[in-house]
């Protein structure tokens, strides 16, 4: 849902629309988000995960202690132009940025979380992969100078593989900022009016 403003308003029809007309637009979305990931060889103790290798839900695994909503909201604004090709068609090529009202689109928001919180060991290897070897993506050997591994010991006890830099309550993300994302399409429009409807200078 939103508002298209036209550069060069058309109040002719069809038939005499512009060659080349850019616009800007603002609006109102809807959209349902999963966060996934793959999950690596291993856990944080370093016994072998069974989801190895396969992508996971990270909203399910609660990676900082809160389950937030699939469902959100986001303002979509930006710019385009519409190239005229023939009578009835035209293509539009546009460029847009989704400004949301939450800040969990990738699954990392506020602070480290204490690991025995967590409900499993695939959610505790989900939340701390600072101590990775291997790239997950490529199956690599991650460089060195990337990654220290370290020894943490958690309230229940146990000692997990952590990156050097994991400290519970540190800040895992941006918690003051939104996220957002980029859009680009190209779209062939077909208008079903004929010659003698006319278009509002605002639609």
């Amino acid at each position: 849902m939103g508002l298209e403003f036209d550069l060069f308003p058309n109040y002719g029809g069809i038939g005499s629309r512009f060659p080349v007309n850019p616009y800007v637009f603002i609006g109102l979305a809807i959209f349902s988000h999963n966060p996934k990931a793959k999950a690596p060889d291993t856990d944080l103790l370093g016994n072998p995960l069974a989801e190895a290798g396969k992508f996971v839900s990270l909203r399910d695994l609660e990676t900082e202690g809160k389950k937030y909503s699939k469902i959100q909201m986001a303002i979509p604004v930006g710019l385009g132009v519409k190239v005229r090709l023939i009578q009835n068609l035209d293509a539009q090529l546009e460029f847009g940025l989704r400004q949301l009202f939450f800040d969990y689109i990738d699954d990392v928001s506020k602070d480290n979380i204490e690991l025995s919180l967590l409900d499993s060991e695939l959610a505790r290897a989900m939340a701390e992969r600072g101590a990775e070897t291997t790239d997950v993506v490529t199956g690599k050997t991650r460089d060195p100078q990337y990654f220290t591994v370290s020894g943490y010991k958690a309230q229940d006890g146990m000692t997990y593989s952590v990156g050097a830099n994991y400290t519970v309550g540190e800040v895992r993300g941006s918690p003051k900022d939104n996220d957002f994302y980029l859009v680009s399409q190209l779209r062939i429009v077909y208008y079903l009016s004929g010659k003698n409807v006319r278009r509002a200078k605002f639609r």
